[in-house]
């Protein structure tokens, strides 16, 4: 198994909260969120910013 099979924050995050943007902002075209996929990458969805994340 690899090191990133045994990572327990692997799969994908619900952002529910953050110290600069209230709720609607934050979820203002979907719902925010992170997600760490086993290859390394992934992807950071908030308010109205998608980035993709490479390790």
């Amino acid at each position: 198994m690899t090191t990133a099979r045994r990572c327990k924050v692997l799969g994908k995050w619900r952002l529910t909260e953050a110290d600069q943007w209230d709720c609607a902002n934050l979820n203002l075209v979907e719902p925010a969120y992170i997600r760490f996929d086993e290859d390394g990458r992934g992807k950071m969805v908030f308010g109205a910013l998608q980035a993709g994340l490479v390790h």
